[in-house]
């Protein structure tokens, strides 16, 4: 998941697909990070039911914007 990305940056020729490339593996490293903290949470005993709604409401499809409806909630 981050791996692959990363490998295939350093085999690119180019600097901007090099960009690109490096961009994938920044989002998937975010993304995985995302659902380490998602599984934290929702397997702790400290569970904000809030929180919770918000995810289930908001988080329907993977997106980096989406994540940014967490700095904008008044939860």
């Amino acid at each position: 998941m981050i791996a692959y990305p990363l490998k295939s940056t350093l085999l690119e020729k180019l600097p901007t697909d090099r960009i690109n490339k490096f961009g994938y593996a920044i989002q998937n490293y975010l993304k995985y990070l995302a659902l380490l903290t998602a599984s934290e949470f929702f397997n702790s005993n400290i569970k904000d039911k809030g929180m919770v709604n918000l995810f289930r409401e908001c988080l329907k499809e993977p997106s980096m914007g989406h994540y940014n409806h967490y700095c904008t909630s008044s939860n």
